[in-house]
């Protein structure tokens, strides 16, 4: 140990001191960051007496306590509820329970936002409003239908609902008893039914959900059913519109019927139009019947008992086959409520439409160049025959030496209403080329990223 010290000594007479110090990295230290708060949606009913208000947090790294304000004055909040602890650096989902407010219901409006707080500071949602009205469960007034064109990450949902108000919707979540996510219900033409269609959802997950809808002083809700998304390798069934109809003999009263064109025609669904002409006062319902062989029918819209008006009338038709022929016509069905009369239809005259064909497949940019950690952008077009094909997957794949240098937002993603589906490339630390082919059924287009 003496000489190995006396041998320091001498160098460091030598070289100096100064250089023989170690080179210190300097201590970094992490900016706070206060929570990032969004407030969700509220006056989901879970129970006769309770109202559950929803929102989301992200930590941002630290101990974070959040909470929800409320009250009956906009801007003014003069209560709050229990409070929650969460950390962690991901956006996470809240919700807080609200009893006692019963004697409230009618049309009384309560405000509310959430808040969060952490060793940084705190932060507040934005401020959002809920009526309060007399909840009904599992009445015959909200109904909720089986859900209908499942795939891996898609699925459209059903219902009923008998409610004044044209206020209609379907709440559903991942969890049984849970209603964070909420979607705006359309209706079926000529039916009582109406439907939400859902992308983005995760394979192989069940989902529950329900009808709901409201009037002045009350919100119907439906009883919760579940469906469960495919494996995103399964490939799914198409799920024909409503039932097969029978089609009776013809009667004739003088009533124009014609079939139209169909218009919006994608891979998997259509618009069918019709036209109803002449002077009539009858009770009935109005359709379409169509199916794959000319003269052969074998599904249907189905429609209500209603008072029928002449005019202009359209179906959207969901749940067909790509690159199929459809002959279809639009049809009557009178009946009345009079002793003796016999229910007869009536029918237009035929007409015939292709579902969507992908013949080509485009990405954009070319040639995606990005530095060492940056991220860029990529949308891939399908562009169809005389059509565009919309909610067509495309998969994109990563050559094997490419993994080592970019990483992909998805492996898959859905064309929208123009065609088009985005993916986001991240390059990696390490510089080079990479490889991504976007697949849709059998068109195939490839990209290369450079990484430099």
């Amino acid at each position: 140990m003496q000489s190995i010290a006396y041998c320091l000594i001498v160098v460091c007479g030598i070289l100096g001191c100064s250089d023989l110090m170690f080179a210190q990295t300097p201590t970094v230290t992490p900016t706070l960051q206060a929570p990032t708060v969004i407030t969700g949606k509220g006056g989901t009913y879970l129970d006769e007496n309770t109202v559950a208000l929803y929102g989301t947090v992200n930590p941002n790294g630290l101990l974070t306590t959040v909470w929800a304000e409320y009250g009956t004055n906009s801007s003014s909040y003069d209560n709050t509820s229990s409070t929650q602890s969460l950390n962690g650096t991901t956006t996470q989902r809240v919700r807080f329970d609200i009893s006692g407010l019963s004697n409230r219901y009618g049309g009384e409006s309560i405000y509310y936002r959430i808040a969060a707080q952490n060793s940084a500071g705190t932060s507040y949602g934005s401020e959002k409003e809920v009526v309060l009205k007399m909840p009904s469960f599992s009445s015959s007034t909200s109904i909720t239908d089986d859900a209908t064109n499942i795939t891996s990450n898609s699925a459209t949902l059903n219902g009923r609902c008998y409610a004044y108000s044209p206020s209609r919707w379907f709440e559903y979540d991942t969890i049984s008893g849970e209603y964070f996510y909420e979607a705006e219900a359309d209706s079926y033409p000529f039916t009582d039914g109406y439907y939400a269609n859902l992308s983005g959802l995760s394979p192989a997950t069940t989902y529950f959900y329900r009808m709901a809808g409201v009037d002045k002083d009350f919100v119907y809700y439906g009883e919760t059913k579940s469906f469960t998304t495919l494996d995103a390798s399964a490939t799914p069934t198409p799920t024909p519109d409503l039932t097969p109809i029978s089609t009776p003999a013809p009667c004739d009263e003088g009533i124009i019927l014609e079939t139209y064109k169909a218009t919006d025609v994608t891979l998997d669904s259509a618009t069918l139009n019709g036209l109803i002409g002449g002077e009539f006062s009858f009770r009935g319902s109005l359709g379409f019947e169509y199916g794959t062989s000319s003269g052969s029918y074998a599904y249907g819209t189905n429609g209500i008992g209603i008072e029928v008006v002449a005019g202009r009338k359209s179906v959207r038709v969901n749940g067909l086959f790509a690159r199929t022929t459809y002959y279809y016509r639009i049809y009557k069905h009178r009946y009345e409520i009079i002793p003796g009369f016999t229910p007869c239809y009536s029918y237009g005259n035929e007409e015939v439409f292709t579902t969507c064909n992908a013949v080509s497949m485009t990405a954009s940019p070319k040639r995606l160049i990005l530095q060492r950690g940056q991220s860029g952008d990529v949308t891939v077009t399908v562009k169809g025959d005389n059509c565009i094909p919309e909610g067509k997957t495309v998969t994109a794949t990563i050559g094997k030496a490419g993994s080592r240098r970019i990483s992909i937002s998805s492996a898959s993603e859905v064309t929208d209403a123009n065609g088009q589906a985005k993916f986001t490339i991240t390059a990696k630390n390490k510089i080079g080329n990479a490889k991504v082919t976007f697949n849709a059924d059998s068109l195939k287009k490839t990209l290369i990223v450079k990484v430099k």
